[in-house]
């Protein structure tokens, strides 16, 4: 049985609704993960299962429109994964993993325009993940 913790900061997303205008939306997004992992198949090589959870932050500023505010979400989710290790010593290990998740209160976030609303991010409740990182043995 093993325990952690991750997180990642996304790259910036710009979303323009109107090439005439400019006006649309700059968007960051950071996450935190904690997850427990049981990889009881294999010595060296390591095969098993994880379950955790995530809480995801995303900040969204209006450009180019009237009235152009800052807005923040939070949001949770659940996550399942397959997860492969591949140990190196007592010390180091790498592992592979594939992670399916689901948010049923991720957030769409819309702007309203005089032509209408127009979604800018839509995150959606399901998504998919595969990872690839290098850890160390504690304990």
């Amino acid at each position: 049985m093993s325990v952690g913790l991750g997180g990642s900061v996304w790259q910036t997303r710009d979303e323009r609704f109107s090439e005439r205008t400019g006006g649309g939306a700059t968007f960051a997004m950071i996450t935190g993960d904690a997850f427990a992992c049981w990889t009881p198949f294999g010595d060296v090589l390591r095969s098993g299962a994880c379950l955790g959870g995530t809480l995801q932050h995303l900040r969204s500023q209006g450009v180019g429109i009237r009235n152009a505010t800052t807005s923040s979400v939070n949001w949770l989710g659940v996550r399942a994964s397959l997860r492969g290790e591949a140990h190196l010593g007592r010390w180091f290990f790498t592992t592979v993993q594939l992670d399916a998740g689901f948010a049923p209160n991720a957030p769409r976030i819309v702007l309203g325009t005089g032509e209408g609303d127009v979604a800018l991010y839509d995150i959606g409740a399901f998504s998919a993940r595969f990872t690839i990182a290098a850890a160390l043995n504690l304990f």
